[in-house]
């Protein structure tokens, strides 16, 4: 079992110790270096068809030191790269790990807000309440199927040209309860539809050549499909280039939809100048958040020196039996 502890007090060290006494592999987060936690992949209410809770694991997100101008040097590396790469290399960038279970040992009250990993780090940059205006201008929009409906205009079928990508967090059977989401859906459909009949219009063509116009006719292509449209995923990552205003966006198929595993979730990367997240709560992610109480999550805030030993191994005998 692989068990994050969050914090840096004696609690930690003792959980620790605790763990490793058992034979589970302890992974300790300082508080000062702790982001937030989330489910990996499902909500917080949604259960996997005759699978345990822990066939989704909890996802621990943490800020890693980044590196100095003599860590550089040691590397040989530092050698041309501008003032202004350096200053970004030694920014702290987030990290995470997927793990079994959490124990707590310094987080009072309400869980902190999760975001997309380096979400938080381009907050400023990231539109969360666009006008008409910059959704037309964009060439990233992302959000959940409740969020499009709000944002989209009467018409969402002038959204859907040029090199852009959208991504829809619901599965089709969700998007397809909201009417503009529904709309834009089928024009995307159509957008699909007139590039093939398209191509196959002048394939057709070249192929009532005789061979002489064949040879100095270049036969068709199948277009590049410039325009995207994904549903059913997860916006898992923003990251920047230093020496470029240009943002990389990595999104992930949900490994789950509706109960049903998917065995082999796809991971997509778009590149992005303008990207927009649909969210009145600024923030990518809204369903990952779980409870301070839930299972999986062991919290030490208010267990005694004394007894906080017996509690934790009580509490992870709870949720893992001895193999027979």
């Amino acid at each position: 079992m692989k068990i994050a502890i969050i914090g840096s007090n004696s609690k930690a060290d003792a959980a620790q110790k605790k763990v490793q006494d058992l034979g589970g592999q302890a992974i300790v987060i300082p508080e000062a270096k702790f982001k937030f936690f989330c489910k990996a992949n499902l909500e917080t209410n949604e259960e996997i068809k005759e699978k345990t809770r822990f066939y989704d694991l909890f996802r621990v997100v943490y800020s890693s030191s980044g590196q100095s101008f003599e860590d550089l040097k040691q590397q040989g590396i530092e050698k041309g790269l501008k003032d202004t790469d350096i200053t970004y290399l030694a920014d702290d960038i987030d990290n995470y790990i997927d793990i079994d279970v959490i124990v707590n040992c310094c987080i009072e009250g309400d869980l902190p807000k999760v975001f997309a990993v380096n979400e938080m780090r381009f907050h400023n940059v990231i539109n969360y309440n666009p006008d008409l205006k910059t959704m037309n201008e964009s060439d990233f929009i992302y959000g959940q199927a409740s969020e499009w409906e709000k944002f989209l205009p009467a018409d969402p079928k002038e959204l859907i040209n040029g090199k852009k990508s959208y991504v829809i967090w619901d599965d089709l059977e969700n998007c397809l309860k909201y009417t503009k989401v529904k709309t834009l859906l089928n024009a995307y459909q159509n957008y699909l539809e007139s590039i093939e009949a398209k191509f196959q219009s002048d394939l057709i063509a070249w192929k009532g050549l005789d061979i002489v116009g064949q040879r100095k006719t270049a036969k068709p292509l199948r277009p590049q499909q410039e325009f995207n449209l994904l549903f059913g995923s997860l916006c898992r990552s923003f990251d920047k280039l230093s020496n470029r205003d240009e943002f990389f966006v990595t999104i992930e198929e949900r490994k789950f939809l509706n109960g049903e595993v998917i065995e082999s979730p796809f991971l997509k990367t778009f590149p992005s100048r303008k990207p927009v997240v649909l969210s009145e709560q600024g923030s990518s992610v809204w369903f990952l958040v779980p409870k301070v109480n839930e299972k999986g999550i062991i919290n030490l805030m208010h267990q005694g020196e004394d007894n906080l030993e017996n509690f934790l191994e009580n509490s992870l005998r709870e949720l893992f039996h001895p193999a027979e």
